[in-house]
């Protein structure tokens, strides 16, 4: 049976960190960066796609791009997590766990903004739709 390591008990002794979490970190850094990786260049196809047949062009610019920006967001805490399983230093620690705030933020935001904009599309879709229900009725 596998014993675990808690990160809120003396994770830091002497400035050093044990291998099983800088082994451990340096797996989960392969894998955000293999991710990123693929979502960056999953991003990138539409693009192409729509610059070669001249579809919305625009539109696949702003989506692709804001996809862009955020597995650029997860390959910096990719790169930044891979640093502190090789350094194992609290410095580069702090770093990758900034570096994954901003990540999480991101998503956070996105999200946020994505939820305003459907609750603001159902409220002026269901006017529209109250409007032409009363139109019909006053025929």
């Amino acid at each position: 049976m596998e014993t675990f390591e808690t990160l809120d008990d003396d994770i830091f002794d002497e400035t050093e960190v044990s291998e099983t979490i800088q082994k451990e970190s340096t797996t989960i850094s392969i894998w955000i960066k293999i991710i990123a990786i693929i979502g960056i260049a999953g991003a990138v196809i539409p693009i192409i796609i729509s610059i070669v047949y001249g579809n919305d062009i625009i539109g696949t610019i702003f989506s692709s791009g804001i996809t862009i920006a955020l597995n650029a967001t997860l390959l910096i805490y990719g790169n930044k997590l891979f640093a502190f399983s090789k350094s194992g230093s609290e410095r580069d620690f702090s770093l990758a766990m900034t570096a994954q705030k901003s990540y999480w933020m991101f998503i956070g935001i996105l999200l946020i903004i994505v939820l305003a904009l459907m609750i603001l599309l159902f409220i002026v879709a269901g006017a529209e739709y109250g409007q032409l229900i009363e139109q019909m009725m006053n025929r």
